[in-house]
């Protein structure tokens, strides 16, 4: 049943004037998405063979061929079972490909209609594909292959593909006859209503693009993910790299709150230590934005007030982050005396809170305890300062999170 060609290089062999490109993962998705469009927004019943890779891929796209298959009876999906997907007629002809097969490693679509004839034949060219792959790598797999709408490589395409699902299920015999004769049976002489290449190419090229853009933006996440976590990285070295020179828990201090606030952009980085019963703490160790680029009030030398500072309290109750979005507007700190405004412990602000707001400027509020097997050891503080409220990213969050677990870590080893 097995046959050893690729279909890309069969179709390289019967045309040999066609010339292949390298196209990536996101450009074939995007390409395929605009295909499929063009039968889903038109009225005539197409043609459609699809031939995905594994069983995986063409889950994540089912939904799309079950409403292709609302409109038009000719569809083909070919991919290598890994779970359930067999030969079957349920909503569309579905055909199991042998692992050892090349089509295995090929990605092919084909769309034929009197409007319109396009392929996608292309074949992996990096290492095969892993079962672990993460989506850094999924996305970054490369193809060789064409993509046209030439009507004559479109046609032999769909007869090269439909001779082999034919071998896979012969009973299918007579359908496939039937797509032959409709299909690929007129030629461009004798129909002078088909064109050589698509008509509708603006709609197809506005489709594309909108995909592409939609996959440039995913990739700019991805990107901002991955960069976010090269950063948390960083900092860790940098931060571990002092606490194994050094068992000065002010020069661990002094390097964690410099480094964290320069990365997180911050207008002021506090770390100072306290333990749950202290009524105030001394600020130690700042980060401030250049003088050159504030002119906000240093806090370095400050008394902190903590027993009457409620979100110093609402933090020592859960033993987890607090932040405050926008300080102008904030009940606990502003004073407003309803149910809302209270505190996790039933505390309201204090003066001294609004106080701080005011003297040092804090527009946006984020305190991260610093905790070593439940005991507070110290508070991490990032302040912004700008002119409009700050929202901190989850990243970010869990970023400044890490730190304090490895300042409290260098504290209790300094103390040993």
């Amino acid at each position: 049943m097995l046959m050893a060609t690729s279909v890309l290089h069969s179709l390289l062999q019967e045309i040999p004037h066609l010339r292949q490109q390298l196209y990536f993962k996101s450009s074939l998705t995007a390409l395929s998405h605009a295909m499929e469009d063009q039968v889903l927004v038109g009225a005539e019943q197409s043609l459609v063979i699809a031939c995905f890779q594994r069983e995986r891929f063409y889950r994540q796209e089912a939904h799309r061929y079950r409403r292709i298959a609302e409109i038009t009876p000719q569809v083909y999906v070919l991919s290598t079972p890994e779970t359930d997907f067999k030969h079957s007629s349920q909503y569309y002809e579905t055909v199991a490909l042998e692992p050892s097969d090349p089509l295995s490693q090929e990605w092919h679509l084909i769309v034929i209609g009197e409007q319109y004839a396009n392929c996608l034949i292309c074949r992996e060219c990096s290492k095969p594909i892993k079962e672990t792959a993460t989506s850094e790598i999924d996305s970054s797999r490369r193809f060789e292959g064409i993509w046209t709408f030439d009507r004559d490589v479109t046609y032999k395409a769909a007869q090269l593909i439909l001779e082999r699902i034919e071998v896979y299920r012969p009973e299918l015999a007579a359908k496939i006859k039937q797509a032959k004769s409709k299909y690929l049976g007129a030629s461009l002489a004798s129909n002078p209503q088909l064109s050589k290449k698509s008509t509708n190419s603006d709609a197809f090229v506005q489709r594309l693009v909108t995909y592409l853009q939609a996959g440039q933006y995913k990739l700019l996440k991805a990107y901002r993910s991955l960069s976010a976590q090269e950063e948390k990285e960083r900092l860790m070295n940098s931060i571990i790299a002092v606490i194994r020179r050094s068992l000065n828990p002010n020069e661990i201090l002094e390097v964690a709150v410099q480094e964290l606030g320069r990365a997180l952009g911050a207008s002021r980085c506090l770390i100072y230590r306290c333990k749950a019963a202290d009524i105030n703490a001394k600020i130690s160790h700042e980060f401030l934005v250049p003088p050159g680029e504030t002119t906000l009030v240093s806090a370095k030398g400050q008394i902190w007030p903590l027993q009457d500072n409620c979100l110093f309290q609402d933090v020592l109750k859960s033993q987890e982050l607090v932040y405050i979005e926008d300080t102008y507007t904030e009940p606990r700190i502003q004073g407003i005396d309803n149910t809302k405004s209270a505190s996790k412990n039933g505390k309201f602000s204090s003066a001294s809170l609004k106080t701080l707001v005011q003297q040092f400027a804090i527009n946006s509020w984020l305190m991260v305890p610093v905790l070593y097997q439940g005991q507070l050891l110290g508070m991490v503080e990032l302040h912004q300062c700008g002119p409009t409220a700050h929202r901190w990213q989850n990243d970010e969050l869990k970023m400044v999170e890490a730190i304090a677990t490895q300042v409290g870590v260098a504290l209790i080893q300094a103390l040993v």
